[in-house]
């Protein structure tokens, strides 16, 4: 986003560096729970990357399953665990 991209969105530079930190700090937060909720319930290497392409970049499952080369059931239930466990942790 250029300067004059920030006045034309009403945002001073500093609104548009905090606008930028924030997602990244999130997802550095959200990466370390999604760590401690996979040790939690146990997923193997592939099906964490899986669940992480899934939850950080909003890929679907059969698109990650074609990138790790793994079957699309895998990536499902370790998909499915990994919300379980999150709904169990947030209530």
């Amino acid at each position: 986003m250029s300067a004059w991209q920030f006045g034309q969105y009403g945002l001073s530079l500093y609104q548009a560096c905090t606008v930028a930190y924030y997602p990244a700090r999130r997802i550095i937060m959200r990466l370390e729970q999604m760590k401690r909720i996979a040790d939690m319930i146990g997923l193997k290497k592939k099906s964490r990357e899986a669940v992480c392409l899934m939850e950080i970049d909003g890929m679907t499952g059969y698109a990650a399953a074609r990138q790790l080369d793994i079957s699309l059931s895998t990536v499902s239930r370790a998909h499915a665990r990994f919300r379980s466990a999150m709904k169990q942790l947030s209530s």
